[in-house]
């Protein structure tokens, strides 16, 4: 290690005075700009701006606070009835992606033997009726007030 003409200290871990941080000024003086925002912090005004400000629309006489988003898919649609094919076209755009990022809903179904029996009758009589020919003989399924049991 040698020492500067002052008499300090000079080499690793002990830079020259001339290039050592001065006192009062931390970090990089070249660094972020104090206030900038970065990426997750706009996101955030974003949402914040899109989500949770509302503002208020009459609706049927009265009045109704919705969310901007809600509002700007009203906009959309209204436009969209108003047969503005660029609209229509950003709409079908706009649900295609939310469809395609959706995720795939399966059901495992397990049904017993009676199950599969009361839901053939009801595909049954659905058929009769669809063409017209319902027998007389044929009993429909019970609706829900004739069951005697309850959907708890």
């Amino acid at each position: 290690m040698s020492d500067s003409q002052d008499g300090e200290k000079v080499g690793p871990g002990h830079p020259p005075r001339k290039y050592r941080f001065t006192k009062g000024k931390s970090g990089d003086p070249r660094g972020r700009p104090r206030g900038s925002l970065n990426r997750e912090t706009i996101r955030n005004l974003c949402y914040a701006e899109l989500f949770e400000r509302t503002l208020a629309i009459s609706v049927g006489g009265g009045r109704k606070q919705i969310s901007i988003v809600r509002a700007l898919i009203r906009v959309w649609v209204q436009q969209g009835l108003n047969k503005d094919a660029a609209v229509i076209e950003k709409i079908f755009s706009y649900a295609a992606r939310i469809a395609a990022d959706a995720p795939e809903i399966r059901i495992a179904v397990d049904r017993a033997q009676d199950d599969d029996a009361i839901l053939r009758r009801f595909t049954d009589a659905l058929n009769r009726r669809s063409r017209g020919t319902q027998g007389q003989d044929s009993q429909e399924p019970p609706g829900p007030d004739q069951t005697g049991g309850s959907d708890d």
